[in-house]
């Protein structure tokens, strides 16, 4: 995670009653997109989208900055979560689960 995230963490363990009224900012930032996804695990299973970690990389300064340009002007919308319904043992109840 980005350095400025760390200090936004330890500020808010420190001060309980704080109130931050404004971290959109960092969503936003390619800085921040980009050690995201440093961060992220690669041959994990793919997003809806089928799109794979080595895939979004090839182009990742071009993805990011369109990413960033989409979250700033809210444009940003995620696809539809996909839903299964699991049969929860002994029971006849399901659990929802969100895919």
């Amino acid at each position: 995670m980005a350095t400025n995230l760390n200090q936004i963490g330890v500020k808010a363990r420190k001060e309980s009653k704080l109130v931050f009224t404004s971290l959109y900012h960092h969503i936003c930032d390619v800085d921040n997109l980009r050690a995201c996804f440093h961060a992220l695990k690669s041959g994990k299973a793919t997003g809806l989208d089928k799109v794979t970690k080595e895939e979004y990389g090839a182009k990742l300064e071009e993805n990011l900055l369109d990413l960033s340009g989409r979250l700033k002007r809210m444009g940003y919308r995620p696809g539809v979560k996909r839903r299964s319904y699991i049969p929860k043992a002994g029971s006849d109840n399901l659990i929802l689960h969100l895919i």
